[in-house]
Formats: structure tokens, C-alpha cells, sequence
């Protein structure tokens, strides 16, 4: 693959900004499912650049040819699904890196190979203080005697430190009405990025909480507060 993307390179050949219509783009990818699904939900006419035969959908690209990439590195190779879903095809992500100098480049590699050695799942795995089981889901660690220790070492740290600053503890939920993420704005700009509502059955929608503002808020609404309660300083561990 790096021979290659040397030789494309090497062609120098420019990139051009092109713009085709909704339907010319949907009979030329034809072949290919994801970029005609792209194409689908592009607008009409669809801004594009285009290297050789190949075309992207971007609106712009960040060089006008391929002349400055001349110090590269493929760095590495992962599965992505579609969409990020989990429902759709696994596709193959190429993960790289360019920059004018080699000497950046070679530094570049450097502060890589030496955020691998301080990588906290490496470290997590050599001290025994947790584990991600790939059955219960990514991301989800079990935390080991020696892991807690610490987790807790720090808890009480950040809460001491909070309660000397003039914090009040509190506990809210995990899970609330979906309402209660639609007023905070939060389901309308970020539900991509949140667990989908969990339907319990007689017409309530509860949600994972992204973040706690919105309960600190409902906290807030609790009492009648006068403008002598401020500043009014709530922290919570979650």
C-alpha cells in the first residue's frame, strides 16, 4: 500500500473541485453501496473534489495536489462499522499521517511509540487494576482491588478538595425522561452521540444521562431560591 500511495505521489497529479448532480453521482457510484447512500443524502448539486477517477465528497481538499506528501506513515489498520452501527457492515478504516519535513515526521513517531509505552489499558493490564471484558462491552471496566484503590484514593481527594472550595455533595439518577434532554437541548444536538431511549412500556422514554447538568438543574428547581442563594455550588462523582 505505501508503494502505492509513493507512486500516486509521485504523479502529481492535481486536485480539482467538482460539483455533480444529485443524480449524475447516484449512476456513478451505482457499484458502490456507500458512496451512492452518501450521495442519496448529499444535496443537489453536491460539492466534490476529484484526483485521477477517484471523487469525494468533501467540499474541499486541504492541498491543491499531492506534491508536499512526500513524509508519510500508514499508522494503522482498524474495522469500523458503517454509520457506527453495530447493525451494519464492518468496514476498513487506514489510519496516516503526513507532514512537510521529515524531521517532524520522525518526531511525530517519537511522541507516538511514547504515548504506546504510557497506554493506561498496557498499564491497567500490567498492574492488574482493571479489565474490559469484550462480552459485557467496550469501554465498560472492571475494576480490580489494586484499580479501586486508587479509584478511591482519588474520589476522596477531588470531594475533600470540592467540600474546602464550598461544594454540596449530591446523588441523582442515571437514567431520565427523555423530555428532561429534550429541554436541556441535549437529545436535539447530540443524540447521535447518546444511548437510544430504553421504552418502558407504557409510554415513558428514559435516557442515560450524557452529562449531570440537567438533574443539577432539577435540584436547583427544587426550592424556591432566592437570588441571596448564589452562588450555589453543587458537585456530584459519577
Amino acid at each position: 500500500m505505501k508503494d502505492k500511495m509513493q507512486a500516486i505521489i509521485a504523479a502529481n497529479e492535481p486536485i480539482k473541485a467538482v460539483s455533480l448532480s444529485q443524480a449524475d453521482a447516484v449512476a456513478k457510484f451505482s457499484d458502490d453501496p456507500y458512496r451512492s447512500q452518501l450521495a442519496k443524502a448529499a444535496g443537489d448539486p453536491i460539492a466534490a473534489h476529484q484526483l485521477g477517477d477517484f471523487v469525494g465528497f468533501q467540499e474541499g481538499a486541504l492541498l491543491p495536489d499531492l506534491k508536499p506528501l512526500k513524509h508519510f506513515a500508514l499508522l494503522s489498520v482498524a474495522g469500523a462499522y458503517w454509520e457506527g452501527k453495530s447493525s451494519n457492515p464492518m468496514l476498513q478504516r487506514i489510519y496516516g499521517t503526513a507532514y512537510y519535513k521529515e524531521a517532524d515526521l520522525e518526531a511525530d513517531a517519537k511522541r507516538r511509540q511514547e504515548a504506546k509505552e504510557h497506554d493506561h489499558r498496557v498499564i491497567g493490564r500490567d498492574l492488574d487494576l482493571f479489565f474490559v471484558d469484550p462480552k459485557v462491552g467496550a469501554g465498560l471496566p472492571y475494576w480490580m482491588p489494586n484499580g479501586a484503590t486508587i479509584r478511591r484514593t482519588i474520589e476522596r481527594y477531588i470531594i475533600d478538595r470540592e467540600v474546602a472550595d464550598g461544594y454540596e455533595h449530591v446523588y441523582t439518577p442515571v437514567l431520565a425522561n427523555l423530555d428532561v434532554y429534550k429541554t436541556s437541548g441535549h437529545w436535539q444536538h447530540y443524540r447521535e452521540d447518546m444511548f437510544p431511549p430504553m421504552d418502558m412500556g407504557d409510554g415513558e422514554m428514559l435516557e442515560l444521562r450524557p452529562m449531570n447538568c440537567p438533574s443539577h438543574i432539577q435540584i436547583y428547581k427544587h426550592h424556591i431560591r432566592s437570588y441571596r442563594d448564589l452562588p450555589m455550588r453543587i458537585a456530584e462523582l459519577g
